[in-house]
């Protein structure tokens, strides 16, 4: 390449920007001066101060330009840079297609792939015979490939693992994605779309663990709202605490077409002396009830084993079975005026029973002519028959409560 201006050129070029660069450290007063007044301006020739005129043609003659150059010219250097851009530009455009046959088309061609693979899982789950072939299946890979597999193992990994024996990992990834597509109860036509719109197939369990964490999250939240909520209403049962609430201080905060929460929701004002009045109290939804409460759900949360227990023991110590807040699910949970059978009820109840099957069995020997060696108890007593009609009505009218309760809940 054929240098712009001459080495010696550049030297002595640098030497007087060098020179000019020394002499900016002059005395401020005499710079301020000069700025002043351009009429007494020094000449730039005698150091007292570089010539920005001056000092501008100079760093034009160190860089290789010249007075004479035009925005439109161009220099060797600039040629030679744009070859080395060229061929990277070049190599955006293989990259590009490159992309688009291995990458885009071959993505595409892999989702039709696990759409064809699918069509075929489906085609065995809805086959009288897919015991049979499952079966089958699990034979080959351990005798032929030396994989059993487990008793727990999704029958969708089966197949994959049938059809892809020497790849495990790449089985268990696409079986994965075919589970997924199971469970979402997809087409096999809508599968490639369902990939490609959850960003690959990583993406699609991914998304799927997500939503599973997410609904298991969703429980443990809702289990620590009742629970926190449990406490609240428990202390309805053994407060000290009584306030009796004109009807025209309450508030009616529900809707029509919302669910009241079994809380109210008391609004106090300091009265001067350190004390509080309450100046209203407020019927709310379940769901301000949530967002009231989530403060304390938040701290349930990760505590819930704990903070259930301590629910029971604090139920249980204060008799209550019933209502303030408890559900049918709950530990020592009873409906009102029902009564428990007794250990001498419920074996007087198998002890008819019993005597009513010997009897059948007996009479069954004795119609086809053969001895029996069962003795044939007597009736049952009438005390053991009143026992067991009343444990019917008692379990009859329990059911009927719990039913009406059912269709009426009680706070």
């Amino acid at each position: 390449m054929t240098p712009t201006f001459k080495e010696c050129d550049m030297e002595d070029a640098m030497r007087e920007v060098s020179a000019l660069m020394n002499d900016r450290g002059q005395d401020e007063v005499n710079w301020k001066a000069w700025e002043g007044t351009p009429h007494d301006a020094p000449d730039p020739t005698d150091g007292s101060k570089p010539d920005p005129m001056e000092f501008g043609l100079l760093m034009t003659k160190v860089l290789g330009g010249s007075k004479k150059s035009r925005p439109a010219d161009r220099s060797a250097n600039d040629v030679q840079v744009d070859i080395i851009l060229n061929q990277a530009d070049h190599f955006a455009k293989l990259n590009d297609q490159y992309t688009e046959t291995y990458v885009v088309k071959g993505t595409k061609a892999l989702y039709e792939l696990l759409a064809a693979i699918y069509g075929y899982a489906l085609q065995i789950d809805q086959s009288p015979l897919r015991d049979h072939v499952l079966q089958r299946m699990r034979q080959v890979l351990e005798q032929r490939y030396e994989q059993k597999t487990q008793a727990n193992t999704p029958w969708i990994t089966t197949v994959l693992r049938y059809i892809l024996p020497r790849d495990r990992q790449t089985a268990f990834n696409y079986s994965r994605v075919l589970q997924v597509a199971y469970e979402e109860n997809l087409t096999q036509e809508e599968l490639p779309g369902y990939i490609k719109e959850a960003g690959g197939i990583a993406k699609v369990t991914q998304t799927k663990e997500k939503k599973v964490e997410a609904e298991q999250d969703k429980k443990r939240r809702e289990a620590a709202h009742k629970i926190v909520r449990g406490f609240l209403l428990a202390h309805g049962k053994f407060g000290d605490i009584t306030v009796e609430v004109p009807d025209k201080l309450t508030v009616d905060m529900v809707g029509e077409e919302e669910s009241e929460s079994q809380l109210r929701m008391g609004l106090f004002a300091n009265n001067g002396k350190g004390g509080l009045v309450l100046v209203r109290m407020c019927r709310i939804t379940e769901r301000l009830e949530t967002k009231i409460l989530a403060p304390m759900t938040e701290f349930c949360v990760p505590r819930l084993p704990e903070a259930k227990a301590k629910l029971d023991q604090l139920r249980s110590n204060h008799g209550i079975t019933f209502g303030f807040g408890m559900e049918a699910s709950d530990k020592g949970f009873k409906i009102p005026g029902s009564i428990d059978i007794t250990a001498e009820e419920r074996m007087a109840e198998i002890k008819i029973e019993l005597e009513a099957r010997d009897r059948e069995m007996a009479e069954e020997r004795k119609a086809k002519g053969v001895e029996s060696q069962i003795e044939i108890p007597g009736a049952p007593t009438s005390r053991a028959e009143e026992i067991i009609e009343l444990i019917r009505k008692r379990k009859e009218e329990e059911a009927a409560r719990k039913a009406e309760m059912e269709r009426e809940p009680s706070e």
